[in-house]
């Protein structure tokens, strides 16, 4: 298998007007309406300030997911973005329609216009199993011959085929998916060796998939498994992790139990599982056996020491 693509830093962008789909998705306190924390905008900064300066750049993005209580406009992020590239950010209360369009034609080199959550666009998060069909929708319809480059650099949800990631007719790799695309390039077409992986966060039964797929094409020599990933192994094979556990990764549980029992049995010599963990006891940070997990009313967090 090999990895091939376009980049940004295989054409021209001075001069031209370019639309980045990224992700910054952030932290949002809903109370005060404040963005608490978002490193991908701090990440995505300097690609503003040194790829794309002398562009003029339209940002497309998301935040959570419709009847979630941050799922937001993106007018807060604009503001986080004008403070970290430290010049003047526009926002549009629109995606496609008139006023987005008028300022798209507007926009000029140097200058950055945020568009509004493109989750709001019910085509969006469709799953699309025909790209053709992403590609029909009246989001890529409009916005695509407004621009002279679309550059997707929202590798967190590159994995979804969403119509605003894998619609576009033609697409170039942003600066952050640059990187990982070659750090997976290396991985994929020449891996060091012994290869390990480490595995631990949310979307468990997913990273579970891409550690089988790497056992089963001989790329990878072993796992170290933690949090949910953790969990879900465990749960698989008959153990109780309590009941706040559970509840996050029942569903993915129920639909893959034989899989996650087969593959661990297959391949357990080289999947290392945490024997304690680490929780919130109360505000507080104790360390606890896995067979302990059971007795506590809360979810895991860092494996212990």
């Amino acid at each position: 298998m090999k990895i091939d693509y376009t980049s940004y830093k295989d054409v021209k962008l001075k001069g031209k007007k370019v639309l980045i789909r990224v992700d910054i998705n952030s932290n949002i306190d809903t109370d005060k309406m404040e963005i608490r924390d978002s490193p991908r905008i701090r990440a995505l900064a300097p690609a503003l300030n040194e790829h794309f300066k002398k562009s003029a750049v339209v940002i497309l993005a998301h935040q959570s997911r419709p009847g979630k209580p941050d799922f937001t406009d993106l007018s807060l992020h604009a503001k986080e973005i004008e403070k970290e590239i430290k010049r003047p950010v526009k926002f549009v209360k629109d995606i496609f329609g008139e006023e987005a369009i008028k300022a798209i034609k507007d926009l000029k080199p140097g200058e950055v216009l945020v568009l509004d959550n493109v989750r709001k666009f019910e085509g969006e998060m469709k799953n699309y199993k025909n790209f053709s069909d992403a590609e029909a929708t009246e989001l890529v319809q409009k916005l695509f011959p407004l621009v002279d480059y679309v550059i997707v650099d929202a590798f967190g949800a590159a994995h979804r085929a969403h119509a605003s990631i894998v619609g576009w007719p033609k697409m170039l790799a942003g600066p952050i998916t640059d990187k990982e695309l070659g750090a997976l390039k290396k991985i994929i077409e020449n891996p060091d060796k012994p290869m390990a992986m480490l595995i631990g966060g949310a979307k468990a039964i997913d990273k579970f998939k891409a550690m089988k797929y790497n056992f089963e094409s001989d790329k990878l020599d072993y796992a170290l498994c933690s949090g949910l990933t953790a969990v879900l192994i465990f749960e698989a094979l008959g153990k109780n992790m309590g009941e706040p556990n559970h509840k996050i990764i029942a569903k993915d549980l129920e639909e893959n139990h034989d899989m996650i029992k087969e593959t661990y049995e297959k391949f357990k010599d080289k999947i290392l599982l945490p024997v304690d963990l680490v929780i919130d006891d109360n505000g507080n940070r104790k360390i606890i056996t896995v067979d302990e997990a059971e007795t506590y009313n809360s979810t895991t967090g860092d494996i212990g020491p």
